[in-house]
């Protein structure tokens, strides 16, 4: 199976996904010129893409640039959608489409290292000590010149050898992901150590969480397999505590972004609190967190 490691750069005029095989130890870069035949390329051999913060944008940006790559201003239309990913703005339906990459197998090696808590891939390149650490050269909503495109196309193989020296880093904890998607049949390639024992614990309880409308106060309950008999003399307590209380979501500008986002509090009858402690022995503490 081939292993491609990718990175996209995006400006108002110029549009590059470089790519690295590392079975081949080649550069490759996918633009307008070839876009079609790479397509065609990843439908029929389906190599595993490897990325950093590839799921979030770079593979959400490909797909659109595949599926749009015959329209006129579609370099134009790729720099609309990369900002819309970065910086945010109202809910446009035809980006909205592009959520997800289904098409190959791909590996994401920021969930794999964290996810939002995992530092930028410029700060674990300075952390490996590696030979060249370079920020984007050019702001990102500059109209580039020819030699200013050459720069750009330098930095972009520079990331692609950092994030091959990322995963071979990496390499430890992807082996334990391969064998836990074996063992369990959950894909943990793309997951975090918290999201692989989420996925792994509700697939063993079959359990499957539902998304709700968080535009109102929703009661927090216990999550608890009939299948499963919890012999603890304080878990009365704490569902009687627990059951009592709300979460409330409120729905806040965030003027970054251009969105709204949404902030949480626990309501414990008419009293706002930002945690509780349960007066029950040994005390159990909660607090609102990821």
């Amino acid at each position: 199976m081939n292993h491609l490691i990718l990175d996209i750069e995006c400006y108002k005029n110029y549009f590059i996904c470089g790519c690295y095989n590392l079975e081949k130890q080649v550069f490759r870069v996918v633009d307008c010129s070839n876009i079609a035949r790479f397509s065609v390329y990843l439908h029929k051999f389906k190599p595993t893409l490897i990325g950093f913060n590839s799921l979030h944008y770079d593979l959400r940006l490909l797909s659109y640039f595949i599926s749009n790559h015959k329209h006129e201003g579609i370099i134009s239309e790729l720099k609309q959608f990369s900002d819309y990913i970065i910086v945010g703005g109202d809910k446009n339906e035809i980006f909205d489409q592009y959520r997800w990459w289904n098409w190959t197998p791909q590996i994401d090696l920021k969930q794999v290292l964290g996810g939002r808590n995992c530092p930028s891939l410029k700060k674990i390149a300075c952390r490996l000590n590696l030979p060249k650490v370079e920020s984007l050269p050019i702001a990102p909503d500059k109209v580039l010149t020819d030699y200013e495109k050459t720069q750009i196309l330098e930095y972009n193989k520079l990331d692609l050898i950092n994030t091959k020296s990322l995963w071979d880093y990496c390499q430890p904890l992807l082996e334990l992901r391969k064998s836990l998607t074996k063992s369990y049949g959950v894909n943990c390639l793309s997951l975090s150590d918290a999201q692989i024992a989420e996925r792994i614990i509700c697939r063993l309880v079959d359990f499957k969480p539902e998304p709700f409308d968080c535009t109102y106060p929703v009661m927090v309950k216990a999550l608890l397999s009939e299948e499963i008999n919890y012999d603890n003399p304080y878990l009365q307590a704490f569902e009687d505590k627990l059951l009592k209380t709300h979460v409330v979501f409120t729905k806040v500008w965030n003027p970054i972004k251009k969105s709204n986002g949404y902030k949480k509090h626990f309501l414990y009858g008419e009293e706002k609190i930002e945690s509780f402690v349960l007066d029950i022995q040994p005390k159990l503490s909660f607090m609102l967190g990821g």
